[in-house]
């Protein structure tokens, strides 16, 4: 862990403020005369929560309008995966196939929009579910008409030239932040975004120095997997960049180690986490235990005409 958490607090204010001022600008004027607290005001004050796979807990359904609308709510973002059916019409789902997460079978670019639409989605227990396999069109509605939430979208091979039209068409490009996990896709996203925040996967300071280069200025996030050392994350901040960091049940020792201290001392252990990785973005499946612990991390009403503070 860093030797002083102590001045990893500013640093990652400033990462947090930059993250707002990129996300919201154009939105501010807007919430000033509704009197409304945008998601991107907010990230100036805490660190933003994600549920992995948009759900609430591990019993739900993964990639779900119905959880994602739950655990939006509690001021959390939600990240989701794409996938192409075979007349190329964007949806949810994780996997390849339709198989664990759905009552389809096979893979989903060799079914029909129009098969996939029947399709229901299954709990997190493999019980099939009354919610039907959700088209990316539908959420962004959805998302359109919650001024308070924010998507993490996982692309998953699809291209961001595709999905900036739909994002731009509902203004969202504000309040999304794309991943991407290897560096073809991360160009092309960094080039094509039109706004939104490109995430990017770091492991080296080579990495960092790369995307730091070829974004030149653009909205950018750079990803530490959970288990990385503590230098990693230190490239990360050293290039300014919003820092993405997961602790995922099953993936790493740092999620193994993270829920044991849970298990002892509460939801609060979500905050040293944070403390000691720099963290500005938590990806977890435990959202609403980590959001309820930083409740208490600052105040979240302090902003003024003069925007986030």
């Amino acid at each position: 862990m860093p030797a002083n958490l102590a001045s990893s607090r500013p640093l990652r204010a400033l990462s947090l403020a930059a993250l707002a001022l990129l996300m919201a600008a154009p939105a501010l004027a807007q919430s000033r005369r509704q009197g409304a607290e945008l998601p991107q005001m907010r990230l100036s004050q805490r660190p933003l929560i994600v549920a992995h796979r948009g759900r609430a807990t591990p019993d739900g359904a993964e990639n779900s309008l119905v959880q994602m609308q739950q655990v939006a709510s509690h001021q959390i973002g939600v990240e989701m995966d794409l996938a192409a059916s075979q007349d190329g019409v964007l949806y949810l789902l994780h996997d390849a196939t339709l198989d664990r997460t759905t009552t389809g079978t096979g893979p989903i670019k060799a079914q029909t929009s129009q098969a996939l639409d029947a399709v229901k989605l299954k709990d997190g227990h493999g019980k099939p579910t009354d919610e039907a396999l959700p088209r990316l069109t539908k959420v962004l509605d959805w998302a359109a008409g919650v001024p308070d939430v924010i998507l993490m979208i996982d692309l998953k091979g699809i291209k961001a030239a595709t999905l900036a039209p739909l994002l731009r068409e509902r203004k969202l490009q504000d309040r999304v932040i794309l991943l991407t996990f290897e560096r073809g896709a991360a160009a092309e996203a960094l080039a094509s975004a039109d706004g939104a925040m490109v995430s990017v996967l770091i492991k080296t300071q080579s990495d960092a120095n790369y995307y730091k280069r070829i974004a030149a200025g653009r909205p950018l996030a750079m990803y530490v997997p959970q288990d990385s050392k503590n230098k990693v994350f230190g490239y990360a901040k050293t290039a300014g960049a919003v820092l993405v960091t997961d602790v995922i049940d099953g993936e790493g020792e740092d999620s193994a180690a993270l829920n044991a201290k849970v298990a002892k001392q509460g939801c609060k252990a979500y905050l040293d986490y944070i403390d000691a990785h720099y963290t500005d973005v938590l990806v977890t499946n435990h959202p609403k235990c980590a959001a309820q612990t930083l409740k208490a991390y600052v105040p979240t009403t302090a902003t003024t005409d003069n925007g986030p503070h």
